[in-house]
C-alpha cells in the first residue's frame, strides 16, 4: 500500500517493516498500521481568506491490479477518533470513495477545510483599510499649515510598507491570482492618486490672485458647486402698474446679494471637498465590492 501524493519525492509506503497482518479464521485480513506523512494539495486561493479548499489523501495497493485486488473504504467518511483542531484551517466535512487509477484501485479521502480568516482580518485588512482612510483626510488640512504634501507622501510609503508585510502572508500564486491582489493594487493607485491631487490643488491654491482663471477651471467651480443649478425662488404676486413693477425690480436688485468673484482659493476649496469625497466614496466602494465577491461564496 503506498501514499500517492506525498510531499517527498518517493512514493510513501504505508506501516513499517515490523507491522504484521493478522488473519482471521474466515480467511479475512486485519492491517492496523499507524504512519505520519505529509501531502500535497491543490489550493485555490481565488477568495482568499476566505476560501475553502477540497484536499484528498489516495492510497493505492501498488503492486496488484484490480483483476488481483480491490480495496474499498470500510465507511463513508474518515475515522476522526485522532484528529486535533487546527488554528488556521476548520474542519468541515470528510468523504471517502473507491477509485481506479489505470490498473490498479485506489481509496481517496477527501477533506473539506475552511480557512480561518480572523487572523488576517484583524492584523492586516483593517489596518489596511484604515491607513487608507487616513490617507483620504489630506484634505481636511488647512492648505496653508505646510504639512499636506509631506501628510500624503508618509501615507502613500506606510501603506506601501503595509501592503508588502500583507503580501508576503498571501498565496504565492498566479493562477488563480487572489482577488485581494487586485485589491491591494487598486488601493496603492488611490493613495497615489491623492498625492498627485494634493500637490496640483496646492499649487491652485498658491497661485497669484491677480492672474487670471482659465474658462475651463471656472466651469469646473460651476459644476461642483452646482451653481447652474440654483434657482431663485419666491411668490408670483399681481401688479396694477407699470410704476410698481418698476418699483419691484428695484427692490430685487437691492435685495440681490453682489456675487463675490471666483478666486483661486475658493476653486482649490471646492476642489478640496470634491476630492475628500470621491477618494472617501472610492475606499468604501472598493472595500465593499471586495467583501461581496470574497465573503460572499463562503
Amino acid at each position: 500500500m503506498a501514499l500517492l501524493n506525498t510531499m517527498s519525492t518517493n512514493v510513501g509506503l504505508l506501516g513499517l517493516k515490523q507491522s504484521k497482518v493478522k488473519y482471521e479464521f474466515d480467511g479475512s485480513a486485519d492491517w492496523n498500521i499507524a504512519d505520519r506523512f505529509q501531502t500535497t494539495c491543490e489550493l485555490d486561493t481565488t477568495y482568499f481568506p476566505f476560501d475553502k479548499q477540497t484536499c484528498e489523501i489516495q492510497i493505492m495497493a501498488w503492486d496488484y491490479t484490480t483483476s488481483v485486488l480491490k480495496i474499498k473504504p470500510s465507511e463513508a467518511t474518515a475515522n476522526l477518533t485522532y484528529y486535533s483542531e487546527n488554528g488556521a484551517w476548520e474542519l468541515l466535512s470528510t468523504k471517502t470513495r473507491s477509485e481506479k487509477l489505470g490498473f490498479y484501485s485506489a481509496v481517496v479521502f477527501s477533506l473539506d477545510l475552511k480557512r480561518r480568516p480572523a487572523y488576517f482580518v484583524i492584523y492586516h485588512l483593517i489596518p489596511l483599510f484604515t491607513m487608507l482612510l487616513l490617507n483620504t483626510l489630506v484634505f481636511m488640512l488647512p492648505p496653508d499649515s505646510g504639512e499636506r504634501v509631506g501628510y500624503s507622501i508618509d501615507c502613500l510609503l506606510a501603506l506601501t510598507v503595509l501592503i508588502t508585510l500583507v503580501s508576503e502572508g498571501l498565496p504565492q500564486d498566479s493562477k488563480p491570482m487572489p482577488v485581494i491582489g487586485y485589491v491591494l493594487t487598486v488601493f496603492l493607485i488611490i493613495s497615489a492618486i491623492i498625492c498627485v491631487e494634493t500637490i496640483f490643488i496646492l499649487r491652485l491654491h498658491h497661485k497669484e490672485e491677480n492672474k487670471e482663471i482659465p474658462p475651463f477651471f471656472k466651469q469646473i467651480y460651476h459644476t461642483l458647486t452646482c451653481a447652474t443649478c440654483k434657482k431663485r425662488s419666491g411668490s408670483v404676486r399681481a401688479y396694477s402698474s407699470h410704476t410698481d413693477l418698476k418699483k419691484v425690480e428695484e427692490m430685487d436688485k437691492q435685495k440681490k446679494p453682489d456675487v463675490l468673484p471666483l478666486t483661486w482659493k475658493k476653486l482649490s476649496s471646492s476642489l478640496d471637498r470634491f476630492c475628500f469625497i470621491s477618494s472617501l466614496f472610492s475606499v468604501i466602494i472598493v472595500g465593499v465590492v471586495f467583501y461581496i465577491i470574497v465573503a460572499a461564496p463562503s
